[in-house]
């Protein structure tokens, strides 16, 4: 009885069933990663980007930045080139210029804008008057001589005056005030000496009348007196 079941073990030890192997070798499910053969390149899990590599003529993502450059030094400013100057415009209409007497006590009061103008009938330079009338015309005038300037002014009303300004070179000599009467020809004068100094140098002459305006102006050389 017992050499029995000895038997079915033995025969179920020995009918025990082998498995056979899949073709292409033994299944592996867990073991260390494998060595790629040699040259060859490890497969990649990630699909890289063209943000990954380096920009054809820029950097690598993870290289340091370059340090800037120098900035070059400025240099001065070019000066600028003057242009020529502008031109004021002139006035549109140029008003006469009124006199400007050296002694304000001997200029005239000005007249009213609305008074009636005074006319100029005559300036004539004499060396001196006779019967309040001129004895000669004077063509140049010597030092030590006198100068008179005789005038006829007409004015249509009373309490007027005209201003006589002499002038000797640059120099302004006397601006002498004559009252003016009403009269088609009102007949007055004004004088000065001339003196050595004035030798070479040009007596001039100007009238003006109460409202500024300038109505005649003469001039005489000045040379020096006979011996």
């Amino acid at each position: 009885m017992a050499l029995l079941l000895v038997i079915p073990f033995v025969l179920g030890a020995c009918g025990e069933e082998k498995k056979t192997p899949p073709p292409g070798g033994p299944v592996t499910t867990a073991g260390p990663a494998t060595t790629d053969a040699p040259g060859s390149r490890p497969a990649s899990t990630q699909t890289p980007t063209p943000s990954d590599g380096p920009k054809p003529g820029g950097r690598a993502a993870d290289a340091p930045p370059a340090p800037p450059s120098p900035s070059p030094a400025p240099g001065p400013a070019p000066e600028p080139t003057p242009g020529p100057a502008p031109t004021p415009d002139a006035p549109a209409t140029a008003e006469p210029a009124k006199p400007e007497p050296i002694d304000l006590e001997q200029a005239c009061d000005p007249a009213a804008d609305d008074a009636p103008a005074l006319t100029l009938g005559k300036l004539q330079l004499t060396s001196g008057l006779e019967d309040k009338k001129p004895v000669d015309e004077l063509k140049e005038l010597r030092s030590g001589q006198k100068l008179y300037a005789y005038l006829e002014v007409g004015s249509k009303v009373d309490d007027r005056c005209v201003a006589v300004r002499f002038r000797f070179g640059d120099r302004e000599r006397a601006t002498l005030k004559l009252n003016i009467g009403r009269s088609p020809r009102w007949r007055t004068w004004a004088h000065v000496t001339a003196g050595k100094r004035d030798v070479g140098k040009t007596a001039e002459v100007t009238v003006y009348d109460d409202q500024g305006h300038e109505l005649l102006k003469k001039t005489l050389p000045v040379v020096a007196a006979e011996k």
